[in-house]
C-alpha cells in the first residue's frame, strides 16, 4: 500500500516537471498562455498542474518583449509577400 502511494507521490512529480519543462519551452518560444494550455490539455496533462505551471512562467508570458522575435517573423513574412 505504502509503496502504490509513493509509486503515485513520484509519477504526479514527475509529471510536474514535465509540465513546467513544456510550458517554459513554449513560453520562450513566445507562445501565448492560451496556446500554451490548449496544446497541454490536448495532450492529457492536468489541466490544474497546467495552469500552476503557467502562473510560475507569468513573468514571460505577460513581458511584452517575450513576443517580439515572433512578431517581427511574421511582419517579415508579409513583407516579402
Amino acid at each position: 500500500m505504502v509503496e502504490r502511494v509513493m509509486n503515485d507521490l513520484v509519477s504526479l512529480f514527475v509529471e510536474e516537471k514535465i509540465i513546467e519543462s513544456r510550458v517554459h519551452a513554449y513560453a520562450t518560444q513566445g507562445k501565448t498562455a492560451r496556446y500554451i494550455r490548449q496544446k497541454l490539455i490536448e495532450k492529457k496533462y492536468d489541466s490544474v498542474m497546467v495552469d500552476a505551471a503557467l502562473v510560475l512562467e507569468s513573468d514571460i508570458l505577460t513581458n511584452p518583449e517575450t513576443f517580439r522575435p515572433q512578431l517581427e517573423r511574421l511582419i517579415d513574412r508579409g513583407v516579402q509577400k
